[in-house]
Formats: C-alpha cells, structure tokens, sequence
C-alpha cells in the first residue's frame, strides 16, 4: 500500500492484506512486523495511507475505523485518535486523508459531493472544498479557505427495479485538486495551470510556484487509449455490477479539451516538491506520467526526472527515491533507487 524511509535508512512497508507494518534494515533484511490486522489500539483493519513525520514516527490511517495510527520509531504504538462521526459536518460525506503537516497535525480534505447529482445527464459542475487541519486530540483546529477540488458530472446508472439515478462522477483526465505535506507548508495546485501554492499551519497563502508551460491538449488517440485501458482495467480486476457500468459508459463521458498541468503532488523529505505528468496509469514505456517536474527547496525548478515503467515514487529524500514498482503480472516490489544530478 505503501512505502517510507527513515533516518537511519530504514524502509516501513504498509501491507494491504494482511493490514500491517513491515520494517527493513536499509539494506533490505526483514526486521520486525507492527500493527497486526484486528480492531484493538494498536491493530490495522483496513490501511489507506502512510506517513512518516519529524522523529521517524510513521502514521497510519485506517479508512474501515477511520482512526489514526501513530507508531514510535521501534515499532510502539504511540498514539491512536478517532476520526468521530461527529466532526462531519453537515452536508460533508466524509474525510479524505492527505498527510501529516510540519506540526504532527494531520490533514483531511473534507468530501462534500451530493448525491444524486443534481444537474442534467452530462452536465457539469465545478466542486469545492477544504483541507483541515486535525490535532492529536481528535478535534480540527485550522482550515484552508475554500478550494476547487475539480468538476464532476452526471453519469446515469441503472439501480435497483431498473430505476435510473445521477451519481456524481469526476470528469477524466481533467485538473482536480491535488494535496502534498511539506517540510513547513502544505502545497495545493488543481492542475487548471502549472501554479502550486503553498499555505502555512493556519491555512493562509505564503508561497506560490508557477511555470509559463501549456497544458497538453488532449488528443482523441489518448482518449480512446485511456478508455481502453481503464475498461480491461475494470474486467481484470472483479469489479460490481455498478462500476462495470461506469466503464462501458466512459466513452460518453465529457473528456476536457486539454489535459491536466499536473496529476499527482509528492513532498520530498528533503524539501523538493516533485509534480506527476498527466498520462496512463500503467505507466509503459513513454507514458507521460512517468515524468515529474522538480522544484528545489527554494521554489525554483529544478528539472525532469523519468521513473521506470510502473513504478510509482511514495518518499524522496536527498539522493534517493523511494516506491512501489509493479511488475508485468501487477505483482507490486519495493524499489529504493538513487538519484543522481547531471
């Protein structure tokens, strides 16, 4: 699910099934396993994301109890908080996870998607959010203001007694509102162009990152490439009744004119900020995605870096990086490879 370095070179792996923690020497022996699957204080049910912070803690967040895990660098359970029912507001379905920021506290973006969807079929609309801040205390103590988190649109989809409903669907390829932890800021771009601002621990805008580059236009090869692709993606993979009628539905649906700037944000441990290309998920051979644009720690661009094919980066630090590669039979590995400056 996940992979993270610590100071000392030790690599934390976060397995889906069963949900755990495996810890590595740095030259890749087992060491010990934390967090077993169950219920109890320190027991993993359903990991989503995995964070490491300031004092080799790393945290997990458990979307089936929506609790996060905080563990001590010898594996100890450390702290454990509640994401309560309680804290959703009205008209909020939800929190989604973004990481940890400077201060220990964890970032939620609050998912606030109606459903039906209240417009035409195909229609679309622009959605809004938040990113909050949560304590160790379980309560959320900071907010950004409102932000665009991307448009959605109207999917019809054939439900029970064969009644038709509108579920809100989020355009394809489309910008979307992407979220990166940073060593002192928290970076927020929504991929409309190649500007990624960076705001503080109160959500208040102190830096901004721009790039004078295009957003690529969105050829209809790609598109019918990524339709393909995402419905033998669907078929492979058992998927219900529901979501195989969004992949036969994907052709129909309202593909932008232009790709997003970006795809995905990563914040380095040493203070690089590294933004994903737009491209195809697998990431064969002379995919887009493959590429990520750097900034140094000064907000300057720094250059292009090319993964390997389907390898997907999960922590940078300074001469390394750090993911998950999957190979031809999406079997995943963890890959540690070293970054060299030309």
């Amino acid at each position: 699910m996940g992979a993270v370095r610590l100071s000392d070179g030790r690599i934390v792996v976060a397995d889906g099934r069963p949900s755990g923690l495996r810890y590595f020497s740095r030259g890749g022996d087992a060491l010990y396993e934390v967090g077993r699957a169950g219920e109890g204080p320190g027991e993993l049910r359903s990991i989503y994301r995995l964070d490491r912070i300031r004092g080799d803690t790393v945290v997990v967040y458990d979307l089936s109890q929506r609790r996060l895990v905080f563990i001590d660098p010898n594996g100890a359970l450390a702290l454990a908080v509640s994401v309560a029912e309680s804290l959703t507001p009205p008209g909020a379905n939800g929190y989604l996870p973004k990481g940890v920021a400077s201060d220990g506290r964890y970032l939620f973006q609050r998912d606030e998607v109606a459903f039906p969807f209240a417009g035409a079929e195909g229609s679309l609309v622009t959605d809004s959010t938040r990113i909050l801040w949560l304590s160790r205390a379980g309560t959320f103590t900071d907010s950004t203001p409102r932000l665009v988190a991307g448009e959605l649109f109207g999917f019809s989809l054939r439900a029970e007694r064969d009644r038709r409903v509108l579920a809100p669907l989020a355009r394809p390829l489309a910008p979307a509102l992407r979220v990166a932890a940073g060593a002192d800021v928290v970076w927020t771009g929504d991929g409309a162009s190649w500007e990624i601002r960076g705001v503080d621990e109160h959500g208040w805008l102190t830096r901004i990152l721009r790039i004078r580059r295009e957003r690529p236009l969105l050829t209809p090869a790609f598109r019918d490439s990524f339709v393909a692709r995402f419905r033998i993606r669907a078929a492979a993979s058992g998927v219900t009744a529901i979501q195989r009628q969004f992949a036969d539905g994907m052709g129909s649906a309202p593909f932008p004119e232009r790709l997003a700037a970006f795809g995905d944000l990563l914040a380095g441990q040493d203070s690089t900020l590294w933004a994903q290309h737009v491209g195809l998920v697998e990431g064969l051979p002379g995919d887009g995605s493959l590429v990520w644009t750097v900034f140094d720690p000064a907000g300057r661009w720094s250059g292009e870096v090319t993964m390997p094919p389907r390898f997907r980066p999960t922590a940078v630090g300074h001469g390394w990086i750090l993911g998950i590669w999957r190979d031809a039979t999406d079997v995943p590995r963890v890959r540690l490879y070293p970054l060299v400056e030309h």
